[in-house]
């Protein structure tokens, strides 16, 4: 007899693990299928299909076009803030990426410009506000970083608040693209991250060489300049002078990198090659720059001639120099081009004339009115100066005790030097005299008074550090003297700071040290006198190391500079026996 064969119900051969694991995946499979049917549904019938939707994105996008399109042709005068935010509050939360959020800050900001009064400032209130949302909830989206950015600098107040400062170091640190390079360094320069060397951004360099890079013509100009600038602010003069050497040999350099490269080296002393790229433009201003490059370039004939031709009406402007002559700035450059010829003639009557006609550019003009002074003897100096009621202006005040020096005792010219000092206590080059004429007269003890004075008025200039080495010279303090000294040399200061490092160093015998040192002073000092005594160590210098034919030269140099200078002539005079 056969036995029935008995076939059992699904799964129940298997263990209650395995059916359970076989539920669980088949729960999970029709799961997907549900979710992958709705986002088919979805893509469908809600975004390719705005117009059968009604209420879709791109729908209700241009809806809201439709609205503002009567705007353009001025049919309703000002957008209502209330009813057209909303409308875009509600479109922002069925935004799904960044382009859609994109899209919607495009409307707001047309919102902006189709606004008034306080229409516009609620529009762009709102504008703000959801650019910020975008940005946050797409962090590293660079457009939304970009216009969040901009919809703080358009709405900027008087002052940046903390929170508003952080929002900008936040975006700009997210802009890298070359369309965005531009915006993250006006944002960086308003911050005020360039303006301190020290604490300048790490990424200055970078930017500007970025937007040079994708920028051409003038823009590109003018961030290779900027570029240079910021060289030199961080002390890279060699990076700064390849640039500009760069820039200049550039065959499409604009009258904007000439006019750059003219000032760099006039800046750098080189006031030959600056007086060459002067030379290149035919405006007033440029003939005043490049009649400044050729007196120090020592072509002081040249120089007088072109300022003889600024002052001679008229000066003939032609072409485009025509049209950039700033408003005031040909009357200035006439004004400075008289006191130049007025204190390099050597003719008396000229200078007068030259000076006469400078009062009538510029009554009052105080370096004028000294130099006109000068002229004359000291009482009728002196009527000159008091007819000006000279106790108002410092440096005529200054003048003033200057022509009755040599008819005053010491004593009196002593108080009345702290009259001076007490009627401009905040003047701190009568200060700096007052310091000179103390120690010129040996009188140290009034030195020291004046300087603590000068400190307790906030002067903290390097001519102080200067008058207390000169103290710790005089007794004998060689050490703490040049100590203090080199702390100042650090900072730049003043040619007298090398050049007191450099006596030092010759009266301990260290020459070769004294010499660097005078030849840094004689880098810094622009005084022809001061240059001959500074030129005249140099020469003591090079004699004790044997290098006589240098010292020769250099001496012959120094009568150059100082015609009346005794000391050169005796020297060349005993390095001829």
């Amino acid at each position: 007899m056969k036995r029935a064969i008995v076939i059992p119900p699904p799964g129940k051969h298997l263990p209650d693990s395995q059916r359970f694991r076989l539920q669980l995946l088949c729960f999970l499979g029709l799961a997907l299928a549900l979710v992958v049917l709705g986002t088919i549904l979805f893509l469908t019938f809600y975004v390719h299909r705005p117009d059968a939707a009604g209420g879709s994105f791109s729908g209700e996008l241009k809806k809201i076009d439709a609205q503002l399109s009567v705007f353009y042709v001025g049919e309703t005068a000002n957008p209502d803030p209330a009813r057209f935010n909303a409308l875009l509050d509600r479109l922002e939360k069925k935004a799904i990426g960044v382009e859609s959020r994109l899209s919607i800050l495009k409307r707001r900001r047309i919102l902006v410009r189709l606004s008034a009064g306080e229409n516009r400032d609620h529009f762009r209130a709102a504008y703000r506000e959801a650019a910020a949302r975008a940005a946050e909830a797409f962090p590293f989206s660079e457009p939304l970083a970009a216009i969040a950015a901009e919809s703080l600098i358009s709405d900027l107040p008087d002052g940046l608040s903390e929170n508003r400062r952080n929002k900008l170091e936040q975006y700009a640190g997210l802009l890298s693209e070359s369309r965005f390079i531009t915006l993250a360094l006006d944002i960086q320069v308003l911050l005020g991250a360039l303006s301190d060397p020290e604490t300048a951004l790490s990424r200055g360099a970078e930017l500007l060489a970025a937007g040079a890079a994708s920028t051409t013509d003038t823009e590109r100009e003018s961030f290779l300049i900027n570029g240079t600038l910021y060289r030199l602010l961080r002390g890279d003069k060699e990076g700064a002078l390849s640039q500009v050497v760069s820039l200049l040999q550039s065959p499409d350099a604009g009258d904007q990198s000439l006019r750059f490269g003219a000032e760099f080296f006039y800046d750098m002393d080189n006031p030959m090659r600056a007086a060459e790229l002067f030379s290149r433009f035919s405006d007033t201003s440029s003939m005043g720059r490049l009649a400044d490059s050729l007196w120090l370039a020592g072509f002081k004939d040249g120089a007088a001639e072109i300022w003889a031709a600024l002052v001679s009406p008229p000066v003939l402007v032609t072409g485009e120099a025509a049209g950039s002559q700033a408003p005031g700035v040909e009357t200035s450059l006439k004004i400075r081009s008289l006191y130049n010829l007025a204190r390099v003639s050597k003719d008396e009557q000229k200078q007068a004339a030259y000076f006469h006609g400078l009062f009538s550019e510029a009554p009052g003009h105080i370096y004028g009115v000294i130099g006109y002074s000068r002229l004359f003897d000291a009482y009728r100096a002196e009527n000159l100066l008091t007819e000006l009621d000279a106790q108002k202006e410092p440096l005529l005040d200054l003048e003033l005790l200057r022509r009755r020096l040599d008819s005053w005792e010491i004593r009196r010219v002593t108080a009345e030097t702290w009259l001076l000092l007490g009627r401009h206590p905040d003047e701190e080059g009568l200060y700096q005299w007052g310091a000179w004429y103390f120690d010129r007269q040996r009188q140290y003890s009034e030195t020291a008074l004046l300087l603590r004075q000068a400190r307790l008025n906030g002067m903290d200039g390097p001519w102080l550090a200067l008058h207390d080495t000169l103290r710790l010279i005089r007794e004998g303090r060689l050490d703490e003297a040049a100590e203090l000294l080199q702390e100042q040399q650090q900072g730049g200061g003043i040619w007298q700071i090398p050049a007191n490092l450099g006596i030092i160093m010759e009266s301990r015998r260290s020459v070769a040290p004294a010499l660097d040192y005078y030849e840094t002073a004689a880098s810094m000092v622009k005084d022809p006198r001061d240059a001959a005594r500074v030129q005249l160590k140099i020469a003591h210098c090079l004699h004790v190391m044997g290098r006589d034919q240098e010292s020769r030269r250099v001496l012959e140099y120094v009568q150059d500079l100082d015609p009346d200078n005794l000391s050169a002539r005796l020297e060349l005079r005993r390095l001829s026996l």
